[in-house]
């Protein structure tokens, strides 16, 4: 689908195109990753259909419980946005950077391809090692994250 569409850069569009597809992919690979929380829910669902069977309480309880513990996770998430959307930019400006941002081919309008990418976008290619150690940071502070939130989170105590 996306097969040699990065070597076409003879119109603006054609840039925008090669973009899009690699937003695409970052933003398909995140969706992926989002989906992981499916099997979260229905384990929930059933503790729910459990809990409601042997009459500790009702739909609508249940349901506010839901929605006011989720309220601070939503701040975070939210908050989050912020610290994701980072990563994904720098990654795309990585990408275009490093595809469009040394190209010399002359598009339609009698500028280079680099030429537009930095006016347009501001996507410098000599930016390329800042933007690829920003990824590798974004990366390692997730993992460093989610190693001590494993050290420090136990939800089996009683």
């Amino acid at each position: 689908m996306f097969w040699n569409l990065g070597s076409k850069t003879t119109k603006e569009q054609d840039v925008f195109n090669a973009m899009g597809s690699m937003y695409a992919v970052v933003l398909f690979i995140g969706f992926k990753n989002l989906n992981l929380v499916q099997p979260i829910v229905a384990v929930e669902r059933t503790i729910f259909y459990r809990e409601r069977a042997i009459g500790m309480y009702s739909a609508l309880p249940y349901a506010f419980a839901q929605v006011v513990i989720e309220l601070p996770h939503v701040f975070v998430q939210v908050v989050s946005y912020g610290v994701i959307a980072c990563p994904i930019a720098w990654t795309l400006y990585g990408m275009t950077a490093s595809e469009f941002g040394d190209k010399k081919n002359i598009l339609e309008t009698g500028e280079t391809v680099e030429e537009f990418v930095r006016k347009y976008f501001g996507f410098k290619h000599e930016f390329l090692g800042v933007a690829a150690a920003a990824v590798v940071g974004f990366t390692l502070l997730s993992a460093f994250i989610f190693v001590v939130s494993i050290k420090v989170f136990n939800f089996q105590k009683q």
